[in-house]
Parts: structure tokens; sequence; C-alpha cells
């Protein structure tokens, strides 16, 4: 028997899904409440599953046109937090020799 989506309260429950206005990241039905900054990184990359998003993409993303100097390494940090605020989960974000990001989702057992 599956259990209704909690996002929408019809169909199964999605494995991942990234919902903007709460700031939750929702894990084979568990939420994690992260950062609004979190929220938009992990929103980007959820959007190119199963593909991944460059780090151009993710910054511009975050700061539109105007890009602050510091900008590369704040995404170090945002990623760094959200990787830990998600671990235990099961959601893997890899980074592709500084090109971009993905997510998985792996199955453990």
């Amino acid at each position: 028997m599956t259990r209704p989506c909690p996002l929408c309260g019809g169909g199964e429950v999605p494995a991942v899904k990234v919902v903007l206005g709460t700031n939750m990241v929702w894990i084979n039905g568990q939420a994690v409440v992260v950062a609004p900054q979190h929220a938009e990184i992990a929103f980007m990359i959820w959007q190119a599953m199963p593909g991944s998003v460059s780090w151009d993409e993710l910054i511009s993303g975050l700061h539109g046109r105007t890009v602050p100097k510091w900008a590369a390494s704040d995404l170090n940090g945002q990623i760094f937090r959200l990787r830990r605020k998600i671990k235990g989960t099961g959601l893997r974000i890899t980074n592709h020799q500084r090109r971009g990001y993905s997510m998985r989702l792996e199955i453990e057992g």
C-alpha cells in the first residue's frame, strides 16, 4: 500500500522533492528543513536530476547578474552545510571536479 504524498495529497511519495516556499527537502517521505539559500541550491540541483548543474548556473541562480568576488567560496560553504543537514538520509550531492553538482539517492540496505 502506498501512502499519499505529503506535498499534494495524491499519488506516491516522491523519492526526492524540494519545496522552496517551505525550505524543505523531502527524501523518501521524510522532511528535512533547510536554510532558504540551501533550499535554493538543492532546488537547482534537484531540477537537473539525473544530470548536473554547473557552478556558474548555481552562482548565477543565487546572486543574479552581480556576482560578488566571494561567490565561489560562499557556494562551497553553502554546499558543505547542506550536505551536513541531509547526512544520513541517503541523498548525496556530488561535486564533479569543480564543474558542477548532481544529486543521487542511494538506497541503503
